[in-house]
């Protein structure tokens, strides 16, 4: 294994508009030691074709098509195939800027994880999302986890660590025992506490350095009430318990939200799919309440109340809104 190399795993499924600004970005880093590996997970479209011509035109690119398995198969593959000590991963319809790779190298740890800030992008728009927040002091930038312990130094911690594996450089050998979970949507949050209860090191950089982009054609929920992100997140509580012996309470309330969001999704629904999904809006209402209700800003009190008891007047006001 060489341990200056970066592995770039790169998954890619049908995102042939995207694809060329995505490898430019990651060809284009400022520390040059990199192995790109573009993981073609069974796209129909010219994604795969264009994964050849890039390999053809760059030595550090490797190319690896596959069946369609899924973005945790496509990563799963990638890292198998991976030679660098380091590993980072860009999703085929995002790109990053060019200082990425050294500012996260610069301050790798063994064993460790370093986490930079990003944009997101959607309809040209772009805000960012930084790592470090105005609260942290710079000893905490450095090393916000040290060994098995859950230091939470500020309350802002799972916001800005964030469930996300693109924004990271990781020590390959945090990947020896986790793998990520195929055919779960939301996989980035499934294995996230896992990683970080092996890292014995995690470094935080202000820098914004990845812009993620909100693709429109990778919407899958329609028609959803219940995502899976609901599981995800409870899973992450029942892994804080297990790893740490404890729950912070910001992890309440991104399962709160979860269900918070359930009733904001039934109250679009129609009146026939409402009586359908009753119960489960008295489920999630329940569970918003074991949470803890009275803890939650007032302005998130009244929508649920309106999402719950008056579905059709948040459908009638969305519809005037529209109309203006």
């Amino acid at each position: 294994m060489d341990n200056k190399l970066i592995s770039v795993i790169v998954a890619c499924y049908n995102v042939e508009r995207y694809l060329d600004r995505c490898v430019e970005s990651i060809l284009g880093q400022t520390y040059s030691d990199l192995e790109i590996i573009l993981v073609d997970d069974g796209s129909t479209d010219k994604t795969g074709q264009l994964c050849d011509c890039w390999a053809g035109r760059d030595a550090r690119v490797q190319v690896l098509h596959k069946a369609n398995g899924g973005l945790s198969d496509a990563r799963n593959a990638g890292i198998k195939k991976a030679h660098g000590k380091w590993l980072g991963f860009v999703d085929g319809d995002d790109f990053i800027r060019s200082t990425m790779y050294e500012r996260l190298y610069e301050q790798r740890t063994e064993w460790g994880i370093t986490v930079c800030g990003f944009e997101t992008e959607k309809a040209g728009e772009r805000n960012l999302c930084p790592a470090i927040d105005a609260e942290m002091k710079p000893e905490d930038s450095v090393n916000l986890y040290i060994g098995n312990e859950l230091q939470c130094h500020y309350s802002g911690v799972f916001t800005y660590f964030g469930s996300y594996s693109w924004n990271k450089l990781y020590d390959h050998c945090l990947f020896d025992c986790v793998t990520y979970p195929k055919g779960k949507k939301y996989e980035d949050m499934y294995i996230i506490f896992d990683l970080l209860h092996a890292a014995r090191k995690v470094h935080f950089i202000s820098s914004c350095e990845y812009i993620y982009v909100q693709n429109p054609d990778s919407i899958t929920h329609a028609g959803e009430i219940i995502h899976e992100s609901l599981f995800a997140r409870i899973k992450q509580k029942e892994q804080l318990k297990r790893y740490w012996g404890k729950i912070d309470s910001r992890m309440d309330e991104l399962v709160a939200c979860e269900y918070f969001l359930i009733l904001f999704r039934y109250s679009f629904l129609s009146t026939a799919e409402q009586l359908k999904n009753k119960e489960t809006a008295k489920w999630a209402w329940r569970n918003i309440h074991q949470i803890g209700y009275s803890r939650f800003p007032l302005k998130m009190k009244l929508k649920s109340l309106l999402f719950m008891y008056f579905p059709r007047m948040v459908r009638g006001l969305r519809h005037i809104y529209h109309l203006r």
